[in-house]
């Protein structure tokens, strides 16, 4: 847990992250029990206090910032990565047969984006939670601590899925849009046989 705080220097690392770096799988613990234990053994052997923290602070409800800065091995500070969440798609017409597309899509540009050192992704546990929240990029990027929002929408016409998605840049006020139209091979659309109908390229202003 540690390693993951220095790693995400300066940054909140929220408890669900936490649990999915540390307690994932098939690991059944207490997990505040065994989250506050761990905490308290890290302070402990830092010599750290949790009411005046030199190391790491508390954010109640939020998660925990390692409040050190990290330098490479080169010395040189560490060049500071994008953080980005990557929010569920919202159904514009729930549809039994597409409503899992809800989330499969953002769960695989996640992953995708995961493996880049420039980027910083929050996890689709932490993206879950605002997934049924009023779409509010500012509120969103300060509470989950992201710099990127990428939010999205999807609409099943017929044979048809149309998908919008919006990349939104809150310190920058840059917003980009994307849209894509889907034509399904059959009557029902599956996770197989979409090919892509036509797309239009980000726009940012």
């Amino acid at each position: 847990m540690l390693a993951l705080l220095v790693r995400r220097s300066g940054e909140v690392v929220s408890r669900d992250e936490i649990r999915e770096h540390v307690w994932s799988g098939a690991t059944f613990v207490d997990f505040s029990q065994s989250l506050n234990s761990c905490m308290r053994q890290i302070r402990e052997a830092l010599g750290d206090d949790a009411e005046t923290p030199q190391y790491i602070q508390t954010l109640p409800r939020r998660g925990y910032r390692f409040l050190l800065p990290i330098e490479s091995s080169q010395g040189d500070v560490a060049a500071r990565v994008t953080r980005l969440i990557v929010l569920p798609l919202r159904i514009l017409r729930p549809d039994p047969e597409t409503d899992f597309l809800a989330f499969s899509p953002p769960d695989a540009v996640t992953s995708s984006l995961s493996g880049l050192d420039s980027l910083v992704v929050r996890s689709s546990i932490v993206a879950a939670r605002f997934g049924s929240e009023p779409l509010d990029p500012k509120r969103i990027a300060t509470e989950a601590d992201v710099d990127v929002v990428l939010t999205g929408s999807l609409l099943r016409s017929g044979e048809q899925l149309r998908v919008s998605t919006q990349l939104t840049e809150v310190r920058a006020r840059c917003v980009g849009h994307n849209r894509l139209r889907y034509r399904s091979a059959t009557s029902s659309p599956s996770r197989t046989n979409s090919q892509p109908a036509s797309s239009t390229p980000f726009h940012c202003r």
